[in-house]
């Protein structure tokens, strides 16, 4: 990771030094060696679109020809070779450095979306995960062959890097204008409902947040075990806690008693501070597809509202697990 992110750097800094004038070729040596090669078919793809783009060559210096038989597989294309002798340091000997197989997408034709789920192993919404963990499939549920070949060709699993590839991508903006701005809008609904799924959820806490409680969140040595206990028993479900700590006693050493009012106020408080509880009202399926639309401004089209409710269809079924 860390050479990926020097390289995209270091590209990005003779760009900027260009700045529009001719550009010059670009010398990369070895930093795709310690690559696995998933990460670096996307980024040799995205070298490829630099040469394309900008008519710019690139030199990339290899000791072995592990990055040549990626380059081949991932661009299709033989690029130009230069052979230098081999280092006296090494004599004759000579690597033999096999590519793995790259893993292999189901084919979507005569599979329905919940049979090509399956398929690909799409895994179940996670609440407390972020949006852009979402999985490509949720949005693309609708259209198949276009989830198979973003998967296939670019990689694309999840929400967050679909939309920066949309963004970002050279390759996004050769696609149909009305296919790239249909893909936007789903990605805008698919957040916006996270969002409003979460409305009105308290979110779970755990042991940790527990024992940060002792600075100043109304816990003490004393009354943590006794509160944790609980907890277990309530999922740490906060709001669950915070009701059953104000009118049962808890084990405090060797008696049973409740928390002290400023106490149980000072651990509500803290809780609240750290967003896990929540005094919105939880939304219905009906309210959260009407409000997930409504973060789209303007007019949409009749087939891309058809597929946003598609979209938001999968979404509802899925119910994200805590």
């Amino acid at each position: 990771t860390r050479m990926q992110l020097l390289l995209a750097v270091r590209v990005a800094r003779v760009l900027k030094a260009e700045n529009h004038h001719e550009p010059l070729p670009l010398l990369v040596d070895e930093a795709l060696t310690t690559s696995d090669p998933a990460r670096a078919t996307v980024i040799m793809q995205n070298l490829e679109q630099v040469t394309q783009a900008q008519s710019r060559q690139v030199i990339y210096l290899a000791a072995s020809d592990y990055e040549l038989q990626l380059w081949r597989r991932v661009t299709t294309q033989q690029p130009a070779v230069i052979t230098l002798h081999a280092s006296t340091a090494y004599g004759e000997n000579t690597f033999d450095l096999a590519l793995p197989d790259l893993p292999t997408l189901p084919d979507p034709e005569q599979l329905s979306p919940s049979e090509y789920a399956k398929a690909l192993g799409v895994p179940r919404l996670i609440a407390h995960q972020a949006p852009d963990h979402i999985h490509l499939f949720y949005l693309l549920c609708d259209e198949l062959s276009s989830l198979n070949e973003l998967m296939r060709e670019w990689r694309l699993t999840e929400l967050g890097p679909f939309a920066r590839w949309l963004d970002e991508s050279s390759q996004a903006k050769s696609l149909p204008a009305e296919q790239i701005s249909r893909w936007r809008k789903k990605c805008v609904v698919a957040r916006r409902w996270w969002a409003l799924w979460h409305q009105g959820k308290t979110r779970r806490i755990d042991s940790a947040i527990l024992h940060q409680a002792q600075n100043g969140g109304g816990l003490t040595e004393k009354t943590l075990p006794g509160v944790l206990a609980l907890a277990e028993e309530l999922d740490f479900d906060p709001a669950l806690l915070l009701d059953r700590l104000k009118t049962e006693p808890i084990q405090m050493g060797d008696k049973t008693r409740r928390l002290a009012q400023p106490q149980w106020q000072a651990f509500h408080d803290f809780l609240d501070e750290l967003g896990t509880l929540s005094t919105e009202a939880v939304l219905n399926d009906t309210s959260r597809r009407l409000q997930a639309l409504n973060a789209l401004s303007g007019d949409v089209e009749a087939s891309t509202r058809e597929s946003l409710q598609r979209m938001l269809d999968v979404l509802e079924a899925a119910q994200p697990e805590s």
